[in-house]
C-alpha cells in the first residue's frame, strides 16, 4: 500500500483515493489468502464477504480471484465507483508492471517460497523511492515500537463498555499527555518537514486551488471572521472610519476568490 501510494501523487495526495487504494490492497491479500494452502487463519471467519463453502472441509478456491471491493466499501464506508476505479485503472496494472519487472513473483504472494523475496524487493523498491522522491519513510508507521518513537496514539480493547471504557480512554489520553511532556527524546524527521523544501507540484488548475486553500486556512486558523474590540476602536479613533471601505474591499476579494 505505501510503495504503491507513493508512486501516484493523485492517490497520495488525496485522502479519499488512498483510502479507495488500500481497500484494493486488501481486496488483493483476499484473493491470495483463498489461493494459498494454510492460510485460511489469516481471515476473519465472520467476514460477510467469504466464499459460502469456505467453510467446508474440502473447500476450493474458483480459479477466478473473487472481489470483496463492493463488500469492504459496503462495511466501511467507501464510495463503490471510485474504489472500483482505482482497482482497475491504477492497482492491477500496477501490480502487473511489478510482476514484468521481477519485483513481485509467484501466483500466491504469501506462500513462504515467494513471501520473503517479495518483501525484500518491495521494501528496496521503495527505499530508492523514499531517496530520490519521497519525503520520508512511511514505513516508521508500522513499526512494533511506532507508539514509543513517534507518538502514534496507544491501542486499548474495545471489549469493554460503560463507565470502564471513557475511564481507560481518559487515562489512555493523561498517559500519552504526561509522556510527552517529560519526553526528552530527540525529534524525529517528521518534526522538522516544515525546515525542508517542498516536492515541486504539480501545476494543474485543481492543484493550484487546493494548494491556495490549504495556505490561506493556515493563515486564518484560529482567528475569528470579524474585527477584534481593539480593532475596531482604533478605527474609530480614525479621522475618517475605514470600517466600511475594508469590508467592501474584503468582499470583493472573497467574490474573485470564490470565483
Amino acid at each position: 500500500f505505501v510503495y504503491t501510494k507513493g508512486n501516484f501523487s493523485m492517490i497520495g495526495d488525496d485522502l479519499v483515493n488512498s483510502y479507495h487504494l488500500l481497500l484494493s490492497c486488501l481486496d488483493l491479500i483476499f484473493a491470495n489468502v483463498l489461493l494459498c494452502p494454510n492460510k485460511k487463519d489469516l481471515l476473519n471467519p465472520s467476514f460477510k464477504g467469504l466464499p459460502e463453502n469456505f467453510h467446508a472441509a474440502d473447500f476450493r478456491p474458483s480459479e477466478e480471484p473473487p472481489c470483496i471491493i463492493a463488500t469492504l466499501c459496503e462495511l466501511h464506508d467507501g464510495l463503490l465507483v471510485e474504489a472500483k476505479g482505482i482497482k482497475e485503472h491504477y492497482f492491477k496494472p500496477y501490480i502487473s508492471k511489478l510482476y514484468d519487472r521481477k519485483i513481485l513473483k509467484g501466483d500466491c504472494l504469501l506462500d513462504l517460497n515467494n513471501f520473503v523475496d517479495n518483501n525484500k524487493a518491495l521494501n528496496k523498491e521503495y527505499e530508492e523511492y523514499v531517496l530520490t522522491v519521497g519525503d520520508f519513510d512511511e514505513r516508521v508507521f508500522l513499526g512494533a515500537d511506532a507508539e514509543e518513537e513517534i507518538g502514534t496514539p496507544q491501542k486499548f480493547h474495545t471489549d469493554v463498555s460503560g463507565a470502564t471504557a471513557t475511564r481507560v480512554h481518559v487515562e489512555c489520553h493523561l498517559q500519552q499527555h504526561f509522556e510527552k511532556e517529560r519526553s526528552f527524546a530527540p525529534s524525529t524527521p517528521l518534526t522538522g518537514r516544515r525546515y525542508l523544501r517542498e516536492k515541486e507540484a504539480v501545476n494543474t488548475p485543481v492543484a493550484s486551488a487546493t494548494q491556495s486553500v490549504s495556505r490561506l486556512q493556515s493563515i486564518v486558523a484560529g482567528l475569528k471572521n470579524a474585527p477584534s474590540e481593539q480593532l475596531l476602536a482604533t478605527f474609530e479613533s480614525c479621522v475618517c472610519n475605514p470600517v466600511e471601505n475594508i469590508t467592501n474591499r474584503v468582499k470583493e476579494i472573497g467574490e474573485a476568490f470564490c470565483q
